[in-house]
């Protein structure tokens, strides 16, 4: 039995293991605690897929070799598709990412709630307010809207190139008769993805920045093969960088491309090999000693430290090596260099200078793959250890490396090889998608967003998720939005618009000792707001704080003198201190604004009785019992004052 059928095997067991053991250990990176049934058992089908499709490619093989036949290179074809599958949906991962960000900013934009901060990542954001803010000095009222219009117009534009040219580079590899076949499906992989993130008005940072490092290689193996152009390489880069400071990663590469291109050293590639050692060394060690100020994370968290000692970087570190050594074991078993060949001309050796720089890009693609890997092995765990955006850097060069050893190795090796590797990146992409994309309302995502993960709950969206509580409260899910209301208060007491809100929602919930203190915060920071002056003398007024609810109720008569709810308030305070005309001034107020409410008349009715007002006080009675039938006391009350009328009357 072939080693890669194995191999294949070994995968299937370590998903089932993956599905359905306890994960609680390994929380940081397979995350399957969360998948839902049905995704765990698409996760052993695509596993299980892999089984006989490799021993069947196999059996293929070895009947063209014994027929001396000319062996195919479908399955080279194949699996260079299964690569770009692979890259993609860990790239333009978390469906459910478009799904519920895009809903809420179509919420924000329909209903006028749409703040400038769309997403945490500094440089998408920092584009949009560019542009907002030119908008608005162009006298454009909202400029948010059509600023955000602009920016994902861009973003469109650099998902078309980058699906030109990652397509130009899988079918320039891929050669012969169906290279522009080749050429579409990858194509449209790309474009695919990208209008999906479009069409939910969703341009997020993590994904462009993945589709700028793409390029960048790509962009950086052509130069190598002296058919592309440094400088777009660097500018791609450049560009990753700007959406997101983890680009940084890759500047060993960068290094040996500059130095390479500059003339060939026999020292570069094993000093290459020492720099990422001491990479993989000195970012715990910045990480143990506390040195925080020299790197700020996206999430603008002062994190404490996530070195060597931190028990959470171990679980990390072995959580990785169980998704990551499946395809290091495919690299060094099963994809061997073999005689590298003409893409155009399958049968012709290649030249030794072809075959030199095929070596290089080669080692190009592996230091980036090395640098993401030691990215995520070292540094990544002071960021966060639930940071998945950042580990997913390492995709797109390993997918990449993959293919380009597949391409240029021999035609005739075994197919089983390239199909292992294959098999390693779509099981690794499962992994990533199902840990992903698991079954989540878009509140649910809302609250994990800002709640659950502190890492989002920044800066940056402290005001964005007060306008998301306000959305989500208007459309009917007001748990969420009490919840985020309460972090908003706890994270940052001193905010108004949470603490009025909270103190608001406790108050409708009859929650009066937990809403006394937020509206008073609130009504200290703003007196002249009539409802939160309003809710916090009925929050008094609950309590029997009356004295304190009086003062509250006096203030908005003074800024709103009409206000019928604060006269009726103010009214039955001033009937318990006694100030019969006071309080039939103030009732008589409520009176006129809502005369069918049936308490009110009752009240009114006490205060017409104590001033001897009789014949008054049984027309309110009478209007309070025909307007509610159950209140059995005003119906006896009346009752007594009829009599009492009849009895002055004889």
């Amino acid at each position: 039995m072939q080693p890669a059928f194995l191999l294949s095997m070994a995968l299937v067991a370590l998903a089932m293991v993956l599905s359905f053991a306890p994960l609680d250990s390994l929380w940081s990176l397979s995350n399957g605690a969360d998948l839902p049934l049905l995704m765990k058992l698409v996760w052993i089908v695509c596993g299980l897929a892999i089984v006989p499709w490799s021993y069947w490619m196999e059996r293929s093989y070895a009947r063209a070799r014994r027929r001396a036949m000319t062996v195919p290179d479908g399955p080279t074809f194949v699996t260079l598709l299964l690569l770009a599958a692979a890259v993609l949906f860990t790239v333009f991962r978390s469906v459910n990412h478009y799904l519920g960000d895009g809903w809420l900013l179509l919420g924000f934009v329909l209903e006028d709630w749409a703040p400038l901060e769309r997403r945490p990542g500094w440089g998408t954001i920092m584009f949009h307010r560019v542009i907002a803010d030119l908008l608005a000095r162009a006298g454009i009222t909202k400029p948010d809207l059509p600023a955000f219009q602009f920016v994902s117009s861009v973003a469109g534009l650099v998902y078309v190139l980058g699906a030109h040219r990652f397509a130009s580079f899988v079918a320039t590899l891929r050669g012969g008769a169906t290279a522009r076949a080749t050429y579409w499906i990858a194509f449209l992989l790309i474009a695919g993805a990208g209008s999906m993130q479009l069409y939910y008005g969703y341009v997020e940072n993590y994904s462009l920045t993945n589709l700028f490092i793409l390029l960048f290689l790509v962009e950086g193996v052509r130069s190598i093969h002296g058919a592309g152009d440094l400088r777009i390489a660097l500018l791609c880069l450049v560009l990753a960088g700007a959406l997101h400071l983890g680009a940084i990663i890759f500047w060993p590469a960068v290094l040996y491309l500059l130095l390479h291109l500059a003339g060939e050293k026999r020292w570069l590639k094993p000093a290459m090999i020492v720099l990422l050692g001491l990479l993989f060394v000195v970012f715990p060690t910045i990480s143990e000693l506390q040195i925080h100020r020299m790197f700020v994370s996206w999430t603008k968290i002062r994190y404490h430290a996530f070195g060597y000692l931190w028990p959470g970087h171990g679980i990390f570190v072995g959580n990785l090596l169980l998704l990551v050594l499946p395809a290091a074991v495919c690299f060094l078993l099963f994809v061997r260099r073999g005689r590298p060949c003409d893409s155009k001309n399958e049968g012709a050796s290649a030249s030794p200078e072809s075959e030199a720089v095929r070596r290089s890009a080669d080692f190009f693609l592996f230091a980036s793959t090395m640098s993401a890997l030691v990215f995520s092995f070292s540094m990544h765990p002071y960021l966060g250890p639930r940071d998945w955006d950042l580990f997913s850097f390492f995709a797109a060069p390993m997918s990449l490396w993959a293919g380009y050893r597949v391409a240029f190795a021999r035609r005739d090796f075994d197919v089983a090889r390239p199909l292992a590797v294959a098999a390693a990146g779509v099981f690794l992409s499962v992994a990533w998608i199902g840990g992903n994309a698991r079954e989540e309302t878009v509140p649910g995502r809302v609250l994990r967003l800002t709640i659950n993960d502190p890492n989002h709950w920044t800066d940056v969206r402290r005001h964005q998720g007060i306008a998301v509580a306000q959305v989500l409260w208007e459309k009917g899910h007001r748990a969420e939005a009490t919840k985020l209301y309460e972090r908003a208060a706890i994270f940052d007491p001193s905010r108004y618009r949470p603490r009025m809100n909270l103190g608001v929602i406790y108050w409708g919930e009859n929650r009066y000792e937990e809403a006394k203190p937020h509206l008073e915060a609130a009504v200290a920071q703003n007196d002249a707001h009539v409802p939160t002056v309003y809710y916090l003398g009925s929050t008094y007024f609950h309590l029997e704080e009356r004295d304190l609810g009086e003062r509250q109720f006096r203030r908005v008569l003074e800024l709103d003198p009409g206000n019928p709810s604060a006269a009726s308030y103010l009214g039955r305070i001033t009937m318990w201190q006694g100030k019969w005309e006071e309080a039939k001034r103030l009732l008589l107020l409520a009176f006129a604004a809502t005369p069918d409410d049936a308490n009110l008349n009752v009240w009114l009715a006490q205060t017409h009785a104590s001033l001897g007002e009789t014949n008054a006080a049984i027309a309110a009675l009478e209007r309070a019992v025909a307007l509610d039938s159950s209140l059995t006391r005003a119906r006896q009350e009346l009752e007594r004052l009829r009599d009492l009328r009849e009895g002055e009357r004889k």
